[in-house]
């Protein structure tokens, strides 16, 4: 039941962004009226996800600090480079991860079960 659970949480919750990736694993997702990127603007992996797919695109750049809604021009003149501009999908961690709170659950239980069975001894 347990095993259930986990698999129908990583198969029914998978978040999606549209934006530009960076490598800090966030996507800043478009604002103003030309759909430039900035830093006020992202979405991050949720808790269970490693990384976020596809890893293909064409090459954008983010503003850090204000960028103008009616230009798009970033008025810092700073820019966060190496990101990746498409729509993403989160991938959910492998159940590798789950391995050790899955094997103390089924000792816990195998534990219970044998310390509740009462012993009969034959004389």
């Amino acid at each position: 039941m347990m095993y259930f659970s986990l698999l129908t949480t990583s198969t029914f919750s998978q978040g999606s962004a549209t934006g530009c990736l960076l490598p800090d694993n966030r996507v800043y997702t478009p604002t103003g009226l030309l759909g430039g990127y900035s830093s006020n603007v992202s979405t991050g992996l949720s808790s269970n996800y490693c990384s976020w797919t596809p890893t293909s695109g064409s090459p954008c750049q983010v503003c850090i600090g204000f960028l103008s809604g009616l230009t798009g021009l970033c008025l810092s003149g700073n820019y966060m480079t190496g990101g990746i501009s498409g729509t993403f999908t989160m991938v959910a961690c492998p159940l590798d991860d789950y391995l050790p709170i899955l094997t103390l659950i089924a000792a816990g239980t195998g534990a219970y079960y044998i310390a509740r069975k009462k012993i009969y001894v034959k004389t």
